[in-house]
């Protein structure tokens, strides 16, 4: 298959080593980059290095990447695979308005893809890695049983940190990412992806136990044990549309507790999605959005503009934190070589909307694990090289 470089300028070599009057065609997809960037293309350069990450590959010159360090304030926090409680707060420089950004959110589902290779849910069929999370991973949220008393990085350094290091213990392989999200009452609440079954059982008896030492079950015991059902099922409805039988059930177990093992950790069953991986990503790596959906009295939705309360739903401090064992993973980059520019152009031929330029860089949006299948070994290997020295059983026996 002929390449689609083969324009002649002055001798002049692309990305890819071909002779061009340089030309990039306009991304199609939904993560082209910004219009602002995407211009002055007919500018010829030379690319030279290569590097694969879980959900794309960077295409660069070789010292466009070297950023200078920023000198990092280091706080207490849980870092378990460590055996320690310390971690590097984010410079200034660095820091958000409370609120997910887009490049977050893109390293935040790369994380996830880390995770979902680590815990072995992609297995190799033949020619081809496919996705087989099955029992593998956990999904759970964790709720606070009453209002929030503390401020967000009180929770975070004191009561989710606690929780890391006791389930940690209980299940010493574990390996996690959370990311910590407002609801619309103004409480934080921290989802959480996991490398194996946690029974949600464990997970509350845990949570709950801290919260009670920070005075949140005590509260919650005091707010309901008093109410009656139709006072329970109208405080249940004040944020979302429950259902009588819902608020039967559960005001029945509140009853038969004395109100304190209130329901705080929520777990989905992933069995029954179909595309786990992208339906963890959109729903854990999601930006705020300016509208928000609340029931009203008649039992219908009204969309309303919630600018006016943005601060109330920004979260103040560090919004998600993944296990070193994840964060260790980095692409090394690699000089192009006869091969990997043989490999590019086929992935240009296939995919040509997937590739986007700049005069410094070209990002290629496709997934690692599709290398494989479409028979570029040399650049799956380099994803290959990132992930061994986390964990070098991973392909051992199937590369």
């Amino acid at each position: 298959m002929a390449s689609n470089f083969t324009y002649i300028q002055n001798g002049t070599e692309n990305i890819f080593g071909h002779q061009i009057n340089f030309k990039i065609p306009i991304p199609k997809t939904k993560n082209k980059l910004p219009a602002q960037k995407i211009e002055n293309l007919e500018k010829p350069f030379l690319v030279e290095m290569v590097k694969v990450n879980p959900n794309s590959i960077s295409v660069f010159k070789e010292n466009w990447s070297k950023q200078p360090k920023v000198n990092q304030r280091v706080i207490n926090f849980a870092d378990t695979d460590l055996g320690e409680i310390s971690y590097k707060k984010m410079p200034k420089s660095n820091q958000t308005n409370g609120f997910l950004s887009a490049k977050a959110g893109a390293r935040l589902r790369n994380s996830i893809k880390v995770l979902f290779w680590l815990s072995g849910c992609y297995r190799k069929f033949g020619k081809s890695y496919r996705l087989s999370p099955g029992g593998k991973i956990s999904f759970l949220t964790l709720d606070l049983a009453y209002t929030q008393q503390h401020d967000d990085n009180f929770i975070k350094k004191y009561m989710l940190s606690q929780f890391i290091i006791e389930i940690s213990k209980l299940y010493p392989s574990i390996l996690y990412i959370w990311r910590a999200e407002k609801q619309q009452n103004g409480n934080i609440h921290f989802h959480f992806l996991f490398n194996q079954f946690v029974p949600w059982q464990s997970a509350r008896k845990i949570w709950n136990r801290i919260q009670e030492k920070e005075g949140y079950i005590q509260a919650y015991h005091d707010r309901f044990s008093n109410m009656d059902f139709q006072q329970y099922v109208k405080v249940r409805n004040k944020y979302e549309v429950v259902s009588i039988d819902s608020c039967k059930k559960a005001f029945k177990f509140g009853c038969d507790t004395d109100w304190r093992d209130p329901n705080s950790v929520d777990a989905q069953n992933l069995k029954k999605i179909e595309n786990c991986y992208a339906y963890l990503s959109k729903y854990i790596s999601k930006q705020k959005s300016s509208k928000k959906q609340i029931p009203n009295d008649s039992g219908t939705n009204l969309e309303i503009d919630t600018a006016s309360i943005v601060a109330d739903l920004s979260i103040d401090g560090r919004l998600y934190y993944s296990s070193s064992k994840i964060s260790k993973f980095k692409s090394q980059p690699t000089h192009l070589s006869s091969d990997i520019i043989t490999e590019l152009n086929k992935l240009y031929d296939l995919y040509q909307d997937k590739f986007f330029s700049t005069d410094f860089y070209t990002l290629i949006s496709i997934p690692a694990e599709i290398l494989f299948s479409l028979d570029c070994p040399n650049l799956f290997q380099l994803f290959v090289n990132a992930i061994n020295p986390i964990d070098p059983t991973i392909f051992s026996n199937s590369t």
